[in-house]
């Protein structure tokens, strides 16, 4: 089990995908688009109902519909643009805006604040997943730590889950706090309502400056530790570790287990929720099909679907491989909320 409490558990929840909010941060790269429609081409279609929130600079000279990926109509896409994030390098200081890079903390914490606007409680979404344009998320097992979550943990309760990672090397905080945890920003990490709006309360253009550079004394100063340190500060939450989010694809694994590695713990798990660092967008989708999903749209049996047969490097090719118009209904009813493409552009709207 991914979360532990001391509370009676309350009755399961019927979780639905209108129940989930996805966010990830972009910027005007024709790569990480390619990454974006790839899980909007797999993944993505198994979660129809769900929204997709992306944020990107605000110098991104692309409009909301040519950042969006094209959904299919199964997921709602909006745009946010962060007023204090730069992509392009500055020619001529002094320019506007925060140029981070790959650490994009302002950018995500843009992202975090922007959730906690739209999505108050009357949204009825309950639960918001963080990933990277590079990660494949894997629904059905999403949907069983949600239900398990919400079992165990009240729903006022701010909350963190992920693959906890302990990088600070100085102490943090107001008060000299212990050195902090987070969870891993590429392996995803989902939030409740309760977090999402106390790291927006902090993630201000006032507030955020004196914060980040507090960050960095600390830490290396990622997005990741950034926003479990605001989360922290505001609530005195800490992350829940589950391993079930992964912060490498699994055949890295397999390498790293045959090289005598053994800090990963292994068999990988039965009910993933997330592998990360997937840069070829075919490679993302033939990942999903072949060792995620078979052609009826069930999840085929892990750890072992996992790894393509006779030690191969590629997932190109299976024999069933899931296609999001040939699932069946049963697969839907079953947890995969898998529907036929309509051939239609998804839906994008600003944020």
């Amino acid at each position: 089990r991914c979360a532990e409490a001391r509370a009676t558990p309350r009755p399961p929840l019927v979780v639905g995908w209108r129940q989930f909010v996805f966010a990830a941060a972009t910027f005007e790269d024709e790569a990480t688009a390619a990454l974006l429609q790839a899980a909007a081409d797999s993944w993505l279609q198994l979660a129809r109902g769900a929204e997709l929130l992306l944020a990107t600079d605000a110098d991104d000279g692309r409009s909301d519909a040519q950042i969006a990926p094209d959904t299919r109509g199964a997921v709602a896409v909006r745009i946010h643009r962060c007023s204090t994030c730069r992509g392009r390098r500055c020619a001529r200081p002094p320019c506007d805006g925060r140029r981070e890079g790959w650490l994009a903390r302002t950018k995500v914490l843009s992202l975090v604040a922007a959730l906690a606007e739209r999505y108050g409680e009357a949204s009825g979404r309950r639960f918001f997943l963080k990933f990277d344009p590079d990660t494949v998320v894997v629904p059905t097992s999403l949907r069983r730590l949600a239900r398990e979550l919400h079992s165990l943990v009240d729903e006022g309760t701010p909350y963190l889950v992920g693959m906890a990672a302990c990088r600070a090397h100085a102490p943090v905080g107001l008060h000299g706090s212990p050195a902090l945890c987070h969870a891993a920003g590429g392996a995803a990490y989902l939030l409740s309502p309760a977090a999402v709006r106390a790291v927006g309360r902090l993630a201000t253009p006032a507030l955020l400056p004196p914060l980040l550079r507090r960050i960095d004394n600390a830490s290396y100063g990622g997005e990741d530790v950034s926003l479990a340190y605001l989360l922290k500060e505001e609530t005195g939450a800490a992350v829940i570790n589950c391993g079930s989010f992964y912060q490498h694809e699994p055949l890295k694994y397999r390498r790293m287990r045959a090289k005598g590695e053994r800090w990963a713990r292994w068999p990988l798990s039965r009910s993933p929720v997330s592998f990360h660092k997937f840069k070829d967008p075919d490679q993302l989708r033939s990942f999903v099909a072949c060792a995620l999903y078979d052609a009826a749209g069930r999840p085929r049996p892990s750890p072992r679907s996992l790894f393509p047969p006779n030690g191969s490097s590629s997932y190109a090719a299976c024999a069933d491989p899931w296609t999001a118009g040939g699932a069946s209904a049963g697969a839907r009813g079953a947890g995969g909320a898998v529907s036929r493409l309509r051939g239609r552009r998804g839906v994008v709207r600003r944020a």
